[in-house]
């Protein structure tokens, strides 16, 4: 099906490094004019779920250290995307702890298609700069064909979002957009369907 897939595309990895820590992950791509991409991760409500209290205490620790020493691998896993630069900041120091990661890349097009890299299917990645319209197309074959598409109602629980810097989306596939334009959110897709599996996103950045 191609839930699993949009979900890859649009929320990815969505990074489970933590071990036993429970949290509350959210993902914002700020889209900028030029075609950049500033990802932005906020985990949040970051704690052990260790019964014993000792023991929450010292896995909690453990997570406080190897976040010093960037040893949950953030860097080594978003520069495997592309991140110009990364950077990893603990906001909340006492528990429950917040953190926010956050990555800055030179292209959307070539972001998307490296996260598309890990997926099993055939896809393909276009943007594109028409005068002040900015075109986002993503093509993904269905892997095992046998049905027809269908777009559920409800938003992806990947929990991400894309937000223009400046501008307005006028026009979507596979997304919602909100009042004003300015965020989109991935929709659910259920398919097996053996047509391409098709998702866009148009904004000007003058609107």
């Amino acid at each position: 099906m191609f839930r699993k897939t949009v979900t890859l595309l649009l929320g990815l990895t969505l990074f489970c490094l933590t071990g036993c820590l429970l949290e509350e992950d959210s993902h914002t791509l700020y889209l900028a004019p030029d075609g950049s991409v500033t990802w932005r991760v906020l985990r949040d409500v970051i704690r052990s779920d260790e019964d014993d209290p000792w023991d929450r205490e010292g896995e909690e620790a453990e997570f406080l250290a190897t976040l010093d020493s960037d040893e949950e691998g953030w860097s080594e896993l978003l520069d495997g995307y592309g991140s110009e630069s990364t950077r990893v900041r603990l906001i909340r120091r006492e528990r429950p702890y917040t953190v926010m990661v956050e990555a800055q890349f030179a292209d959307v097009g070539d972001l998307v298609s490296a996260m598309l890299a890990e997926s099993d299917e055939d896809w393909e990645v276009s943007y594109e700069e028409e005068g002040s319209l900015r075109i986002l197309r993503v093509q993904i074959e269905p892997e095992e064909p046998s049905g027809a598409d269908e777009e559920d109602d409800g938003e992806s629980d990947s929990g991400l979002r894309l937000v223009l810097t400046q501008g307005r989306f006028i026009e979507a596939h596979g997304f919602r957009l909100s009042k004003d334009g300015v965020i989109a959110v991935p929709l659910s897709f259920e398919s097996s369907s053996d047509e391409p599996l098709l998702l866009h996103l148009v904004w000007d950045v003058e609107a």
